[in-house]
């Protein structure tokens, strides 16, 4: 990138995005340990971890500086409401 093109980047006030993968098959501990890998994240990992089943899988996007726990607390609600919206769904 040119300097004219950075300039313009700043100019915008985009941010760089960074991303977390999660995909299907990997267990929490699998999952948790990505999201501790991801430098560029903050924060410490939760003592506890949640229980088996309760995080989604997603890709998330991000700017430099979020937390770890915002990165878990996001698969949390992201998977509760996916099996709320399952559920409301199903056939009696």
């Amino acid at each position: 990138a040119s300097m004219r093109d950075i300039m313009e980047l700043f100019k915008s006030g985009k941010s760089v995005m960074y991303s977390l993968t999660i995909p299907e098959g990997l267990t929490v501990e699998q999952a948790l340990q990505r999201v501790a890998d991801q430098e560029a994240l903050t924060g410490d990992m939760p003592v506890t971890m949640p229980p088996e089943g309760s995080i989604a899988t997603d890709t998330l996007r991000f700017t430099r500086g979020a937390t770890r726990q915002q990165m878990i607390d996001k698969l949390v609600a992201d998977q509760k409401k996916l099996v709320e919206d399952v559920w409301a769904h199903r056939s009696p």
